[in-house]
């Protein structure tokens, strides 16, 4: 399966389409408006909630929880590192592994030898926009549920970033 996630510019809460690579519409991601930390649901054309993506405030370092419409609840974990992005999901099939590139605009999710899911972020478009291809169909929302979390973290480290640049400025 092969889908696009384009986030809206200009929204009041995080809002985001996600459609095949045709155009057509699959999923309706929708963020709390006022919220402590993200949280984000999911739902499918018929409206029926599919995933809930939530951030773990006061950890270190940053995780999220994706709870699937089955009830399944699975951990994303951060790792710190230098150079390279670097996730785990903790799935009971297995640990899903996740690597990102310097810039962090493209990933691949492993589990061992198996790719999961490779993800790419266009850079000239209106709005964060991530194409995203997944082999097995039935790991299509938890990757969708991954790329959410992602997207949230790298917008938590460019508004860290630019708090502290205001901050310098001001002083």
């Amino acid at each position: 399966m092969e889908f696009v996630l384009q986030q809206k510019v200009f929204s009041l809460h995080e809002s985001f389409t996600v459609k095949d690579i045709d155009g057509n519409a699959l999923y309706e991601v929708k963020g709390k408006l006022l919220s402590w930390g993200h949280k984000l649901t999911v739902k499918d054309l018929d409206g029926q909630e599919v995933m809930h993506v939530n951030e773990k405030v006061l950890s270190f370092p940053t995780k999220y929880t994706l709870e699937t419409a089955d009830g399944q609840e699975v951990a994303l974990h951060a790792h710190i590192t230098l150079l390279r992005a670097h996730y785990t999901l903790e799935t009971p099939n297995g640990d899903w592994d996740i690597h990102g590139d310097f810039v962090d605009h493209n990933y691949e999710m492993r589990c061992g030898d198996t790719t999961i899911a490779t993800v790419h972020q266009k850079i000239l478009s209106w709005g964060d926009c991530y194409e995203i291809s997944v082999p097995n169909d039935g790991d299509a929302v938890l990757a969708l549920g991954v790329v959410l979390a992602i997207d949230c973290i790298n917008a938590n480290k460019i508004s860290a970033k630019m708090n502290g640049v205001h901050a310098a400025q001001s002083n």
